[in-house]
């Protein structure tokens, strides 16, 4: 079987492939494929992607909500063992909100405490955030 090439053609205004050149309404299939080439781009730009894991953070945003208080490392524990998922890839995400501004942490005392890129990075030196790592940051959490 012998292939044949096609030639280029346009996308009338019903979507219908032809071979006539361009009219009002119509577009070149090469341009449509540039424009799904770009929208792959944008899609994948790092810039578009959300910084923290959106599941884990809805899951802390409604947990909130079902308590109307502040969030702590306990609540944490319990959600993490209720949903079967690693608490350090939760307490991840909310240093991740609380680091771009999301989410405050406030010590015991309810003072905010400010949280930045390096106090994560400090605490991933073994590879893991671990109960030890984290019972320095045994306050309050909550939402902006």
């Amino acid at each position: 079987m012998k292939l044949k090439a096609i030639p280029a053609g346009t996308l009338n205004r019903w979507g219908v492939l032809t071979h006539e050149p361009p009219q009002e309404n119509a577009f070149s299939l090469d341009y449509i494929s540039a424009k799904s080439k770009e929208q792959r781009f944008t899609m994948t730009n790092e810039e578009s992607m959300p910084k923290w894991d959106i599941a884990l953070a809805a899951l802390a945003r409604d947990e909130f909500r079902k308590r109307n208080r502040p969030l702590t490392l306990d609540d944490f524990h319990r959600l993490a063992r209720q949903h079967a998922i690693r608490l350090d890839d939760i307490m991840e995400t909310l240093f991740l909100l609380a680091i771009n501004g999301e989410w405050t942490y406030s010590d015991n005392e309810g003072r905010a405490q400010p949280l930045d890129r390096d106090t994560l990075d400090s605490l991933y030196v073994k590879g893991r955030l671990s109960d030890r790592d984290l019972s320095a940051f045994d306050g309050r959490w909550q939402p902006v």
